[in-house]
């Protein structure tokens, strides 16, 4: 629908003409004595009336989310004489094909419907990107809409819903080493959005008394506005989130922000149909369900009361949790955060419902389900063949950065002690280094020949991020960070597979193990052991173009997680840090000589299961203390299938 043009008489204004229907619409004589601006005025409110009537009974068409401003909001649009006015953006991505996403388009129908019915947002007012509109480019530009010209009083909302990534810092402007993004329907092309573009567009300009309330239901979404204070509901006090540098400029030119997200910065958040028949994103669907039933709540009830509802869901208390267990082996694990550019008084802002209304159970104890993300520089990779080599150890540079990992030499000392006692490593021939080298990589396999046994592992950061090259099933990189990944770069996985899998001639065998966030298939190997159904999975490059396979030889990986799963460095089975692959694979086989793969991975994640499932005294211990559970899934993946219940598992 595009703007029609109001024709007004020249003849003393007593009228106006509809562009529909060309009637005349004659003012009454009450309002033609007023002064002249607001007769003016006036015609065009009532002009404006009568043809959106007009166009609701002749128009009607289905999904319109945009409305046409009215005349009067456009005569009030000069800054420092209009009132206060309510304005929202209100983004929902799709994408296409392997990124889709299905539940952003009602999230948006949600919002809009909740800012109308439930907060006195105008029709007009609310301005709606979907499919092809939510480019980056329009994206912008109507978030520089939503704050332009904005005074005290104004009432402003951004939403998005879509997906959120997160990359390496490099302005030394994050306190966590990562920068927080969305992503625009043709992120690929285009590029992303950032923490800083984001706060640059709708954070600086708002002035005195100007709010804005950001609603971010994406994962990484923690403080993807880089508001300088987030909550901690567990320990209930605001925490600085202000750039470490002190040079970035991150506050408002006066007014107030506050950020709702979906789930912390490491985490990932839930597009489900768990609630409704309809896809929805879970923080976008619990926020509205609650502030329909229970209005006037503080921040902080509403906070609660969303945690207890995805608790209700983890706890397994009610039907939809038990279909959402059930059909997708998982939970709703993401923790929703709040974070402002002024800390306030979460209890005391607005007026709160009473305890009987809210309907809390003192017997629902929050948990947060995901424990502390494996995303801290590596110290020690660990890189092993039977060759004659040194033994060399430094100490690491980054021991008390923001990406320290504090059990990574424990697990490297595990990994070398269990190659040497179980497996028949000579200590000469294995290398521990404290930074991970390519050209070491290119020595583990240079040379090889029938017979030799290589050995791979590597404890500490993985990332991933946006696949371009085509060559990825799930569309995203899987990569490895090492020491100096700030400055160098990471390794990914493609790279990976040249380095270490390429080269393997017939009868060589390599085993990597892989103990890091999102290492599933970081080997690119061709084929993913489904443990659930018993069989072996195809991982080969969709394009056909890209070469994963070896030069004849072996590869085999096991990894702590899988691609979208977060991996654990933990204290919860010793009184030392540990990953908590390294740990379980290293107790199995000193306690279970003669394993098959199948045997090895079933017996981890049994072991994982007794600490989630609480029937034993560690797990009790980890629950108490960490309020956690121990979240990944470990996989084994091959560059060839073979029956894992018959093929014994020998370094």
């Amino acid at each position: 629908m595009h703007r029609q043009r109001l024709s007004l008489t020249t003849e003393n204004f007593t009228g106006v003409r509809c562009p529909i229907c060309n009637m005349m619409n004659p003012v009454p004589a009450s309002e033609r004595r007023r002064s002249k601006d607001c007769r003016i005025q006036k015609l065009l409110v009532k002009a404006w009336e009568k043809i959106s009537d007009d166009l609701k009974i002749s128009r009607k068409k289905p999904e319109l989310l945009n409305k046409m401003p009215s005349p009067s909001e456009i005569w009030r649009s000069s800054p420092g004489t209009r009132t206060a006015t309510k304005r929202a953006l209100l983004i929902g991505v799709t994408y296409k094909r392997k990124y889709m996403l299905k539940g952003t388009i009602n999230d948006v129908k949600s919002m809009r419907e909740l800012l109308i019915n439930n907060f006195g947002f105008k029709e007009e007012s609310i301005k709606v990107l979907t499919e092809q509109g939510t480019t980056r480019e329009k994206i912008v530009e109507s978030m520089e809409w939503l704050v332009k010209d904005c005074q005290a009083g104004d009432s402003l909302v951004f939403y998005f819903s879509g997906h959120g990534i997160r990359k390496l810092d490099f302005e030394g402007d994050e306190r966590d080493g990562f920068d927080e993004n969305i992503c625009p329907v043709d992120f690929l092309t285009e590029g992303i959005i950032s923490d800083n573009e984001i706060n640059s567009l709708i954070v600086w300009p708002l002035k005195k008394d100007v709010t804005l309330h950001a609603i971010v239901d994406a994962c990484h979404s923690g403080t993807v506005l880089d508001l300088e204070h987030f909550y901690n509901r567990e320990q209930k006090r605001w925490e600085d989130n202000s750039p470490p540098s002190g040079n970035a400029r991150k506050h408002t030119d006066g007014g107030m922000a506050i950020s709702i997200s979906a789930c912390q910065d490491h985490e990932i958040a839930v597009d489900t149909s768990a609630f409704t028949k309809t896809m929805n994103g879970a923080l976008t669907y619990l926020l509205v369900y609650i502030l329909k039933k229970y209005p006037g709540l503080t921040y902080g009830d509403l906070l609660d009361l969303i945690h207890e509802e995805l608790s209700k869901f983890n706890e397994g208390g009610c039907l939809p949790a038990k279909f959402l267990r059930k059909i997708f082996k998982n939970q709703l694990l993401q923790t929703p955060q709040i974070s402002s550019s002024k800390p306030f008084d979460l209890l005391k802002i607005n007026d709160p419902v009473p305890t009987s209304e809210r309907r809390r159970s003192k017997d629902c104890r929050i948990q947060k389900l995901l424990v502390k993300a494996r995303e801290k520089i590596s110290d020690d990779p660990m890189i092993s063949r039977k060759k004659p080599e040194s033994l060399n150890k430094m100490p690491s540079p980054f021991r008390n950065s923001a990406y320290m990992l504090k059990g990574t030499v424990n697990d490297v000392k595990s990994m070398r002690e269990l190659l040497i006692k179980n497996f028949g490593f000579k200590e000469e021939n294995i290398q521990v280094l404290t930074d991970l080298q390519m050209n070491t990589m290119e020595w583990l396999v240079k040379d090889c020949q029938a017979g030799d046994s290589l050995v791979f592992y590597f404890s500490g950061h993985g990332l991933r991020k946006p696949d371009f090259e085509g060559d990825e099933r799930d569309g995203f990189d899987k990569n490895i960070c090492p020491v100096d990944f700030l400055t160098e770069g990471m390794i990914s996985d493609s790279e990976i597979n040249s380095l270490i899998v390429w080269p393997l001639k017939k009868d060589v065998t390599l085993h990597a193990i892989v103990d890091a966030s999102h290492s599933g298939t970081v080997l690119d190997l061709e084929h993913v052991y489904n443990r659930e159904q018993k069989r072996w999975e195809d991982n080969s490059p969709p394009s056909g173009n890209a070469r994963k396979h070896t030069d004849g030889g072996l590869a085999i990986s096991i990894s702590a997680c899988q691609d979208h799963e977060i991996a654990v460095d933990t204290s919860a089975f010793t009184k030392t840090m540990n990953g908590a692959l390294t740990y379980l694979l290293v107790y199995i086989l000193k306690k279970h000589r003669g394993l098959t793969y199948g045997d090895l991975l079933d017996l981890i994640h049994e072991e994982l299961s007794k600490f989630n499932e609480g029937g034993c005294l560690p797990a009790k211990f980890l629950r108490k203390i960490f309020k956690n559970q121990l979240l990944q899934t470990p996989q084994i993946s091959s560059s060839k299938p073979f029956d894992v219940y018959k093929k014994h598992f020998l370094l």
